[in-house]
């Protein structure tokens, strides 16, 4: 176990996964998995497979599934077909350039996720006039 981690945090860290079955119209049931409850981990040649005592769970691994099982919980959304926000961590977003800042103070080591021209108009909503770098002065 790493030193700096004691068992009983490990023991409360959870990582999201899926269960595939039929269930949620044939995509599965999502889960947070406890690190405590995990006996193997595997592989199926494209996704990590962890095994329980009771199922085997798939690691989440694509943006989609991010988007379907996560975005809720978070309250991601979708900005650009590659990319989730979480709307109260950005500090300010460009519309010229199209991109959100994570950072209280933007530089060129700054954070960033880039927008599409059509989330541009929710971006602003959910953001305010007021954080975008391209109309400050």
């Amino acid at each position: 176990m790493p030193e700096h981690y004691t068992e009983k945090e490990m023991n409360h860290v959870r990582i999201p996964v899926m269960l595939r079955d039929s269930s949620n119209g044939g995509k599965g049931q999502f889960r947070f998995l406890r690190l405590d409850e995990i006996c193997s981990v595997s592989t199926d040649g494209r996704t990590l497979l962890f095994e329980t005592r009771d199922a085997t769970y798939h690691m989440i691994s694509t943006l989609d599934q991010v988007g379907q099982f996560l975005m809720p919980l978070l309250d991601l959304k979708k900005v650009d077909r590659v990319n989730y926000i979480q709307p109260s961590k950005v500090t300010y977003y460009d519309s010229e350039f199209r991109k959100v800042y994570f950072d209280k103070q933007i530089s060129a080591k700054s954070r960033y996720a880039t927008i599409a021209q059509r989330y541009m108009e929710l971006v602003r909503t959910l953001v305010g006039k007021d954080k975008d770098l391209a109309r400050t002065p």
